[in-house]
């Protein structure tokens, strides 16, 4: 089985997860994906013959590798004390844009999981403001109070992400958010054989419909 998916299609980012999951539970069967528009000749030639099992056309035929790479002397300005501070100056620069004395995020799917981690260090960093949705609009109490303790001002908002109306009535709410973070998903884990249409549109939908939404 070839899976033949393009880089500039959306619907097709969840397709190589797909297979390789496939590819541990069904070791014996070929199972490929192909990124571009091949030909029949280049897939019998690269992936049927050589049984390579990813490739993008490109427009030739590129395969993952580990190559080893000569070890150079760094640059002066790259090490030492000078590289050190330097790290630290573009850590501090991206704290600041993150986390402006006005700045306000909004995290879908931020009431629990990694959504909650992710508030929960904008917390940390200074943020003004968080906006926490999800389909329940339900967070822990003991995590809002600690987030109210150091100025972030958080609230909770229902919204499906996969919903598009709620998406929509929720952009009309956050109009002056200064980042996004989309962290809504849903997990159902169980063998591919164990899999519908109904339990994979329900791991899809809030991670790839609600990116599309918002």
């Amino acid at each position: 089985l070839i899976v033949i998916t393009n880089a500039q299609r959306s619907a097709d980012a969840g397709s190589w997860g797909v297979v390789r999951c496939a590819r541990q539970e069904a070791p014996l069967v070929q199972l490929s994906c192909v990124e571009g528009t091949p030909t029949v000749h280049g897939v019998k030639l690269h992936v049927i013959d050589a049984n390579e099992n990813e490739f993008q056309v490109s427009p030739g035929w590129f395969y993952p590798r580990l190559n080893r790479v000569p070890v150079t002397a760094l640059p002066a300005q790259s090490a030492g004390l000078h590289g050190l501070l330097s790290q630290i100056h573009r850590r501090d620069r991206m704290k600041n844009a993150l986390c402006a004395a006005s700045s306000s995020h909004l995290i879908v799917g931020g009431t629990r999981g990694l959504g909650l981690l992710t508030a929960r260090w904008l917390a940390q960093i200074g943020a003004s403001g968080l906006i926490l949705a999800s389909r329940d609009g339900l967070a822990p109490s003991a995590e809002l109070a600690s987030m109210g303790l150091q100025s972030a001002n958080p609230c909770t908002a229902v919204c499906d992400a996969a919903n598009e109306k709620d998406v929509v009535a929720l952009q009309s709410r956050a109009v002056a958010v200064h980042g996004w973070w989309h962290t809504a998903g849903t997990v159902a884990d169980r063998l591919l054989g164990l899999h519908d249409h109904e339990s994979l549109r329900a791991v899809y939908a809030p991670k790839y419909v609600g990116a599309l939404h918002l």
